[in-house]
């Protein structure tokens, strides 16, 4: 898919939603890891669109929600109320 080795990786996964027959499961959570990890280390960064996105990217993957959130703490991310 030339938007995801373009590292579109938004469109990439509008794609995958338009189109979902087209890629494996594996195939679109690893484009959604590399849209969080984009999102996260590229400047600009933007935590709070990660932040919105890690639901409908991480499912119910637990060792994925740990790590995220593990990122989210140690770049000073979470907001405690």
């Amino acid at each position: 898919m030339w938007a995801k080795n373009a590292g579109h990786y938004s469109l990439a996964l509008k794609l995958c939603k338009e189109y979902p027959s087209a890629l494996s499961a594996d195939a679109v959570a690893a484009i959604g890891e590399r849209y969080l990890i984009q999102l996260t280390s590229e400047e600009p960064t933007d935590f709070a669109l990660a932040a919105k996105l890690c639901p409908e990217l991480l499912g119910d993957d637990v060792e994925r929600w740990d790590q995220w959130v593990t990122l989210f703490f140690a770049m000073h991310q979470v907001r405690l109320q």
